[in-house]
């Protein structure tokens, strides 16, 4: 039966308030697709949508660490280490990280033939609250588990991201800084920290968290809301002119030329258009001089994403003040989406991809309003492989992300349905609808690769199953793209077209 019927009944049972069950041998795209769909509905049932992303953060670690768990209890076996040697354990574990999580293939066999299981279960205890665990039987010892129970206790008193960063980013085991943020995460959530839940059954792990109907969000979380909703509720709406030009973009009986007047009304605009009708993405023999010819060359789609394009960057430069790099990062992600349609011979909208590229990052220029200097912090740290980037930094510190800030920008300026998902989706590509996933994912891989540029060496998270929706199957693969993508930036930077 295939992992797709096999949700669909699932969740057809938890739409009825029933137990599920979902057994894994490995980890990989199709599983996480699973949990996060199966956590989705669950989350449904009680109204609590909204905590999709924290929730999955934190199952995408419990899953990773159970079938970890697996792997070391396969791994010690093998090579007849007692998991009660504490001091063999330390140079085993070295020898684990090296030989066996970066060729888990080898193992997953032996660990099947051993009888070693993972599942995520999900059932509602009272009816008001839901219980979602993951269970492995690969029995935690009573020592690691005494010391995990003394990082929770740490966890408590830890005041915020920064840090439990500088107390566990050192840890490589599960029961690190992982679970720290964790505890940090269920938090500035409202879910409680006191609702998570690990314990040893003798004959399995089973860790999880219980999520109840009634969320209580810290105080300085709410104010924190209320900030940003009053910010948002004085933005102000597109000039007369920007507003005029998409409405006749819309419209059926506005020619090109008549579009074209318009907008040479407004010379922010007239300026931008000129540049990228200019551009090599759609010079052709010769070089566009005038408004009518440019808007010509681009098109009645070309023109109103422009146009929504040139009124954010307006608005958002005159009420805020606007993050050095934030506006060569946006156009720089235009520029490689809009390009990486056509190399990936995708069916997805070339405009619709630039503008998405364009404005996914706007959030960023309002949360970094609210507490600028926590911001650059979060911006500065290392995020372990299972996390989605600064968006759960945010949350975990802030009780809020960029990605959701920018989600009610976007529904303040009625932006169409796909642009708004790739704002508030980028970081959680399956938390966007079914026909946006892949434009939706783009952005996200798009994201991950321009922050891979100037890592310097730090994990840059992309996930798998966005890279899979784009036919991105091997690293090798991801790497020839972001190469291309590079050069054709390079000779486009050279043209010394910029629009800013």
């Amino acid at each position: 039966m295939k992992i797709a019927d096999v949700v669909k009944d699932l969740t057809e049972k938890i739409e009825k308030k029933e137990q599920v069950s979902l057994s894994f041998e490995d980890v990989n795209p199709a599983i996480n697709k699973a949990a996060f769909d199966l956590i989705t509905s669950s989350l449904a049932t009680q109204d609590l949508h909204y905590l999709n992303d924290i929730v999955f953060s934190i199952f995408i670690e419990l899953i990773n660490n159970a079938f970890k768990a697996n792997l070391k209890n396969v791994y010690f076996k093998m090579n007849q280490i007692s998991m009660e040697d504490t001091d063999g354990q330390k140079t085993a574990m070295e020898g684990f990280r090296k030989n066996v999580l970066e060729k888990k293939e080898f193992y997953i066999e032996p660990m099947i033939r051993a009888g070693l299981y993972a599942k995520l279960i999900i059932d509602f205890p009272d009816g008001e609250s839901i219980r979602i665990q993951v269970i492995n039987n690969s029995p935690i010892s009573p020592l690691e588990l005494e010391r995990i129970n003394m990082r929770l206790e740490n966890a408590k008193k830890i005041r915020n991201i920064m840090e439990a960063y500088d107390q566990f980013s050192d840890e490589t085991e599960g029961a690190g800084l992982g679970l720290i943020m964790n505890m940090m995460l269920l938090k500035t959530s409202g879910i409680g920290p006191e609702n998570f839940f690990l314990n040893n059954t003798g004959m399995e792990t089973v860790a999880g968290i219980r999520v109840s109907r009634k969320i209580h969000r810290p105080d300085y979380v709410m104010e924190i809301e209320r900030k940003i909703l009053e910010m948002l509720k004085d933005l102000p709406t597109f000039p007369d002119v920007i507003k005029k030009v998409m409405d006749m973009c819309d419209s059926e009986n506005a020619s090109v030329a008549e579009i074209a007047k318009e907008i040479e009304k407004d010379p922010s605009l007239t300026a931008n258009i000129l540049k990228l009708a200019n551009s090599g993405g759609f010079m052709g023999q010769n070089p566009a001089k005038n408004v009518a010819t440019a808007a010509s060359v681009l098109g009645i789609n070309g023109i109103a994403n422009m146009a929504t394009g040139v009124s954010v960057h307006k608005l958002l430069a005159n009420r805020f003040k606007v993050m050095a790099g934030f506006w060569s990062h946006s156009f720089q992600s235009a520029f490689y989406t809009r390009e990486a349609v056509a190399m990936l011979k995708l069916d997805i909208d070339p405009d619709v991809a630039y503008l998405a590229g364009l404005l996914h990052n706007i959030g960023k220029v309002v949360l970094a309003t609210i507490d600028p200097d926590t911001i650059k912090e979060i911006n500065g740290l290392i995020v372990d492989e299972n996390r989605r980037a600064s968006s759960i930094l945010e949350e975990i510190t802030l009780g809020t992300s960029h990605t959701s800030i920018g989600g009610q920008m976007a529904t303040k300026w009625g932006f169409q349905k796909e642009i708004m998902e790739s704002i508030e989706y980028h970081h959680c590509p399956f938390c966007a609808s079914q026909e946006n996933q892949k434009l939706v994912s783009l952005i996200h891989v798009i994201n991950a690769l321009i922050k891979k540029e100037s890592a310097k060496g730090k994990m840059v998270f992309i996930h798998e199953g966005a890279k899979s929706m784009l036919g991105l199957l091997k690293e090798e693969a991801v790497e020839s793209f972001h190469w291309n993508l590079q050069e054709k930036y390079g000779d486009y930077m050279m043209e010394s077209i910029v629009l800013v």
